[in-house]
C-alpha cells in the first residue's frame, strides 16, 4: 500500500513508519525542512524536493521516499501527493504541543490545506491525530468518542477544530477521515521532558526525581502500541473519531515507584515536593471499546 505520513520525524511517526516499512508498504514522508531527523528508521530514505518531482524526478520504486517540503506550500503539498498517488494519507505533523502556542495556529492552517489537496487530487482515505484534550476531562468516567468535548488551551482548540473539519469532508463525502484521539504514550524516543523519561533521567544522574503527590491517574500506552493502532484505524475504513488508549489507568505515584524501582533510586523519589498544576485533570481514561473492536490489541 502506497501511505503517505507526515510527522515522520516525531516521536509516534518514526515509529509507525517503522511498522509501515517492516509490513512491506511504500511510505513517502512529507518532512520539513528544519525537522531532526534522529528518530527516522534506519533505512536509505530517498530524499527528493517538490522542485525535483516537478522536474521528472521518478524514484516511484522506492519504499522510502522523504520529500523534503512545506505543508504550508499548497503547490508543494500537491505535486507530493499528485507525484505518489498515495492510497491514503496519516497526518502527525503538528507544532505548538509545547514552545509558542500561536504554532498551533500555524499547524491548523497547515493542515486544512494539506486536506483540501487530498481532497482535490482524490485521495480518499485520511487518518488524523487527535487528543484526549478535546474532551471535557473534569469528571471521571471513562470517555467514549460521543463524550462532550471542552477543549481548554491553544493546542486543544485547534486539534478540535481539525476534528470538526474532517469530519466535514467526510459528511460532504470528499475524504473519508478519521481522528485518531490520542491519549497518554511513552516508549523510546520520547521528549526527555515527558513523564516517563523526565523521570528516568532524573534517577539515572542520581538525582531527585521532585514531583506533585501524583494521584493523577492518567491511561497510557507503549508508543508501539499507539504506532499500531493507528494503522489499524486506517486500514478499517471506520470515520469519526476512535481513542487510542489503553482503557485502563495508573496513577503517576505508581509510575514513578515503578521506574524507581527498576532504576534502584527510590530514596531519590520526591512525591508531593511540588504542588499539581493549576489545571491538571486528576482522572483522565479512555472507552477504548471501538478500537478494540476493530480487532486491535495490546501488546506492551
Amino acid at each position: 500500500m502506497r501511505v503517505l505520513l507526515t510527522g515522520v520525524a516525531g516521536f509516534i511517526g518514526s515509529h509507525l513508519a517503522r511498522l509501515l516499512l517492516q509490513e512491506g508498504h511504500q511510505v513517502t514522508a512529507i518532512i520539513s525542512p528544519s525537522s531532526n531527523l534522529r528518530r527516522l528508521p534506519r533505512r536509505n530514505w530517498l530524499t527528493v524536493s517538490p522542485t525535483d518531482l516537478r522536474r521528472g524526478h521518478s524514484p516511484r520504486a522506492e519504499q522510502c521516499l522523504a520529500i523534503r517540503g512545506d505543508l504550508h506550500d499548497v503547490e508543494d503539498t500537491a505535486d507530493a501527493i499528485t507525484y505518489t498517488e498515495p492510497d491514503l494519507c496519516i497526518h502527525l505533523a503538528w507544532r505548538g504541543w509545547v514552545g509558542p502556542q500561536e504554532q498551533n495556529l500555524v499547524s491548523l492552517s497547515a493542515s486544512a490545506s494539506l486536506l483540501r489537496v487530498l481532497a482535490d487530487v482524490g485521495c480518499r482515505r485520511a487518518v488524523l491525530a487527535g487528543t484526549c484534550f478535546e474532551y471535557d476531562l473534569s469528571g471521571d468516567d471513562p470517555l467514549v468518542e460521543a463524550a462532550a468535548l471542552q477543549p481548554r488551551g491553544m493546542y486543544a482548540v485547534c486539534k478540535t477544530a481539525l476534528y470538526e473539519l474532517g469530519q466535514a469532508l467526510n459528511d460532504a463525502g470528499l475524504v473519508s477521515v478519521a481522528t485518531a484521539r490520542i491519549f497518554n504514550c511513552y516508549g523510546p524516543m520520547e521528549d526527555p521532558r515527558g513523564l516517563v523519561p523526565s523521570i528516568t533521567r532524573s534517577l539515572l544522574r542520581g538525582e531527585p526525581a521532585v514531583l506533585s503527590p501524583g494521584a493523577q491517574r492518567r491511561d497510557y500506552l507503549h508508543v508501539e502500541d499507539v504506532a499500531s493502532a493507528i494503522w489499524r484505524i486506517a486500514q478499517s475504513g471506520v470515520a469519526g473519531a476512535v481513542n487510542v488508549a489503553s482503557g485502563k489507568t495508573v496513577s503517576v505515584a505508581e509510575i514513578a515507584r515503578n521506574i524507581a524501582a527498576l532504576v534502584g533510586r527510590p530514596d531519590l523519589l520526591a512525591l508531593g515536593a511540588i504542588t499539581y498544576r493549576p489545571y491538571d485533570p486528576m482522572h483522565v481514561q479512555a472507552d477504548a471499546t471501538i478500537l478494540k473492536r476493530l480487532g486491535w490489541f495490546q501488546r506492551y
